[in-house]
This record gives C-alpha cells, structure tokens and sequence, in this order.
C-alpha cells in the first residue's frame, strides 16, 4: 500500500509540475518532429528503417489515437515522458530493496532535474524508460526463476529489451550483441559440462524465439547514421575552436547543416567514423579530449533542478540530498557493500552493459544531454542499489508519517518554484501560428531551416530544406516553386546563402518578385510570402 501510496505522489507531483508546460516550451523541430511525423506515417507507409527509431514511431502512433492534433500531440509525449521517468525508477528501487522514501525523495528529485525536464529530443527519454523496464524485468526473474535457470533467463530478457531499445536508438544494438554472446557462452558452458542443461537453454531458445522474428521482420539497426551524427558534433566543437558562434549571423557556419563542408576540411572524403580516425587520427583524439572535457560543465547542470540556476541554491540543495543520503547509509548497517555487489551482481552487470553505448556516444559523439541522460541515470541506479539496497527489509512497514511528509515538501516546492508559471516567446509556435491564421489553402513550399514546420501545418505544405540549395537562388527558387521563406538567423548564416548575390538582392528587393513581409511576433524572424498565396 505505501508504494501504490508513492506512486500516486510522484504522478500527482509530475501533472502539478507539468501544468503550463505548452505555455513555455516551444516545439523542438528536426529530430523530435521527424520521429511524430513518421508515427503518424506508419499505418500507410510503413515501419521506418530499423536505425530511424520504429519502435518511438510506433509509440508515437499509439499516442495520436488518443491526442490526434500534432501540437498537442508533441507536448502529451513530452509530459508523459517527463512524469514516467520518474515513476519507474521509483519501481525499479524499491524492487532493489532501497528503502521507500530514498526511493521517493529521489525520483522527486528527478521529476524536476533538467536532465528530465529540459533534454531534448525526447527519444532518450523513451529508450530510457525501455531499459528501466528491462531492468525491473530481469530483477524479478532473478526471484521467479530457479537459481539454476535465473542467470539464462535474465540474460534472455537482458537482450530481448536490448533489442528493443535499439528500435529506439540504434547504438543499443551493442548491448544486444554483448548480451546475446554471454547468454550463448552460458549455454554452450552449460551443455559441455552438462550441467543445468534444459534451465539454461529454454530462456536461451525464447529469446532466440523472440529476436529472430523481429530482426527479420523489423531489419538490423545498423546503417550510418553513426557517420552523421559524428560529423555534425564534431563541427559544433570546430565552430567552437574557431571562435564563431553557431548563431552569430552572416559569415558564421551553422554546424548541424554545413558539418560536411566542415568535416571534409579536417579528413577530406570520408564516409564514416573509422575513415574519419584514420584520415586525420590527432584531430579525431582532440575532438575525443573536448568532448570528455565538458562533462564536467555539463553533468552537474543536468543534476541541477530546472528551477534553479542559482549556485547557492544548487549547492544547498545537493549538499542536504547528500546529508540524507549519508545519514540513511549510516542507519542501514544490516547488509555491507560486499552484500549487496554479490547479491545484486546481475542487475549490476546488466546496468553497466546497457552503459556501454551510452560512453562510447559521449567520447566519439558529443556529451549531448540526451546521451548523457541514460548514462547518468543508470549510474545513480547502480550506487543508490549498492549503497542503500537492503534485501533483510523487504517488507518495510508503511511510515505514512514520512510518506505524508515527502509529500508536503514536493508540493511545496512545486508551488513555489514550478518552472512553466512565466509565459514565454515560444519561436516555432509563433511561427506556426502566424501561418495558421492566413488560413492557406493552396500548394506551399516553404523554405526553412529550422526543420518540419510543414509536420504540423497540414498536407498542402511542403518543406524545402536549406541544404538542398545547390545552385544559385533564382534558380533554386523557381525549381522547388517557393512562394514561402521563412527568413532566421540560421537561413541567412548559411554558407549557401551567405555570399549568394542573387539571394541577398531578393531580401532587399523582394517586392519586386511578388513577396510580401509578415513579421513573427516577439522574434527577429519574418515571413516572406507570395502574394499568390493570400489574395485568395
């Protein structure tokens, strides 16, 4: 009863906290609307490609059952994410027998983490929940199961949910493969000495059931996105050296669209991330330092809750959870670290496996929040089951005293701190808002660089996409038929346009080609529009 009594706290604490939210947090583009946009696709053009994330689309298309409009569509994922996280890692605790307010105070302290609150795209928030399930799955057969069998059958669920959160992020597919040979050595281990035979080999074969249809089926999620998204961190620490800024305006260079000009000016010609090591492997190892060099910066931001930016705050508050935490350690002396590591081996070993993708993506990649969000959670999971992980108190008896006051405490600082009280310039809202009211009916193809305004603008809108100017402007704009520019500081910092002559005389002039001028209200952006499109 006191943990359904938990739950109830940590749900109630995350739609408190969510309230609001749409008022402050503007659609994010590109990759979060992409995979919304390929949900919504899927009944009529099917699974996306294995390394495209099918298994977020397909949770995407779920969700739009329930929430059809697109805008509110995004931000019901996003909430649901927000409040889920903290939820099971909650579940996941308490089925490692930390005790119930560690457990409690801690997933409150990630409902309002900016790790869990501001990282964007929110696929990682997916993936994480998927491995967080995995992990309470391979704890609960490590009770159901036989000891004989229970190690096979974990390491079958290990890589089965592996498997399905590299339908969420690819790189996961190397937890699979790692989890897939432990469990084959076992058997084989198993069946040469002869020992456990038919325990170890049935989880073994139901695994091997499971995988096999979804592979086929589904496909492999190996292709070069690794290539991509390499290429694209690598030239935002570029920019970073040489002193631009991403958004600085005219003679900049926007790194997440001209990383292959970039790239090619450090290795020339390469077409992944081992010719990129070999082409120019000092450039590759500095890139590698910088990036390990940020965590410092970036870790503790993550930890720090999104309403507070203040250093005395952070460090008060950081120093009391730790004062809590030390405390709590110091009354549970019924089991020793060495206890706890022993008797928590699988579901420790099974944590750091699932790691492993996420620290190779930091080195090579970038420490981008989303990858840093399940390394450091799990990381938390590991020591919080090591440290406080007391398998003698199972059945811990309901303090309803400290339950009630965990909960006055939250809704507390809910209050007073909640993050989405103060309205703010959302960018992409205005800008899809401003197009909504001209009330178009007619054919747009609409130049932006932002990244999938057309997701939430309807079928007669289509995106031209900056980086496939190949040409010079008249040319490119009367080949796609553009009669809609949406004219930011990313689209006039591109290095297409930047020194395109013909482009730079149309802003000045672009009466003279039929366009008129909407401003994007509480923005530096505006609209280019023909008027053939509102003299309707």
């Amino acid at each position: 009863m006191g943990n359904l009594f938990a739950i109830i706290i940590i749900i109630a604490s995350g739609l408190a906290y969510t309230t609001g939210l749409e008022s402050v947090v503007d659609i994010g583009l590109y990759d979060e609307t992409y995979y919304l946009h390929i949900g919504l696709q899927t009944l009529t053009e099917g699974l996306p490609h294995p390394t495209n994330g099918p298994l977020y689309a397909v949770w995407y298309l779920i969700l739009s059952l329930i929430q059809p409009d697109r805008i509110a569509l995004y931000y019901m994922n996003y909430k649901l994410s927000l409040i889920l996280t903290p939820a099971i890692i909650y579940g996941l605790l308490r089925a490692n027998s930390v005790p119930r307010s560690i457990c409690l105070a801690l997933s409150l302290f990630t409902l309002v983490s900016t790790a869990n609150s501001a990282t964007w795209p929110r696929i990682s928030h997916f993936a994480l929940l998927l491995i967080l399930v995995t992990l309470l799955l391979v704890g609960q057969s490590q009770k159901l199961t036989p000891h004989s069998g229970s190690i096979a059958a974990s390491g079958s669920i290990a890589a089965i949910g592996a498997l399905l959160v590299s339908y969420v992020r690819p790189e996961y597919f190397v937890s699979f493969i790692v989890f897939s040979l432990l469990l084959l050595f076992l058997v084989a281990h198993n069946l040469l000495r002869r020992k456990n035979t038919f325990t170890s080999l049935w989880p073994a074969m139901m695994g091997f059931l499971l995988a096999v249809p979804l592979l086929v089926f589904v496909g492999l999620p190996i292709g070069n996105r690794s290539m991509v998204a390499f290429g694209q961190h690598f030239s935002v620490n570029w920019v970073s050296w040489h002193k631009h800024m991403i958004d600085l305006g005219p003679g900049s260079m926007y790194p997440w669209t001209n990383w292959q000009d970039i790239v090619s000016r450090s290795f020339g010609n390469v077409n992944s991330v081992q010719e990129a090591f070999l082409a120019n492997p000092t450039i590759f190892l500095v890139h590698v330092f910088y990036n390990l060099l940020r965590l410092a910066k970036i870790v503790p931001n993550l930890l720090m809750p999104q309403f507070s930016q203040n250093a005395l705050e952070y460090t008060t508050l950081i120093g009391f959870v730790s004062y809590i935490l030390i405390l709590s350690r110091k009354r549970n002396r019924q089991t020793s670290l060495y206890q706890n590591l022993h008797q928590y081996k699988t579901i420790l070993l099974t944590t750091a496996i699932f790691m492993i993708p996420g620290i190779i993506s930091i080195a090579i990649i970038y420490p981008r929040d989303h990858y840093l969000l399940i390394l450091v959670t799990l990381t938390i999971i590991g020591v919080i089951t090591i440290l406080f992980a007391d398998s003698s108190n199972q059945r811990e008896r309901d303090n309803y005293k400290t339950l009630s006051a965990i909960l006055a405490i939250s809704a507390t600082l809910l209050f007073l701190f909640r993050p989405y009280q103060e309205p703010t310039i959302r960018s992409n809202i205005e800008t899809i808002r401003l197009i909504q009211s001209l009330n178009i009916s007619r054919p747009v193809n609409m130049l932006e660089a932002h990244g999938g305004y057309d997701v939430y603008l309807g079928r007669n809108f289509n995106r031209v996409a900056e980086y496939s100017k190949g040409t010079n402007f008249h040319e490119f704009r009367l080949r796609n038929n553009i009669n809609m520019i949406l004219v930011s500081n990313i689209l006039i910092s591109d290095t297409r346009f930047v020194s395109d002559r013909e482009w730079l005389d149309f802003l000045e002039n672009h009466e003279e080609f039929g366009y008129v001028r909407r401003e994007v209200p509480g923005t530096a952006w505006y609209l280019l529009i023909h008027t053939s499109l509102i003299s309707e």
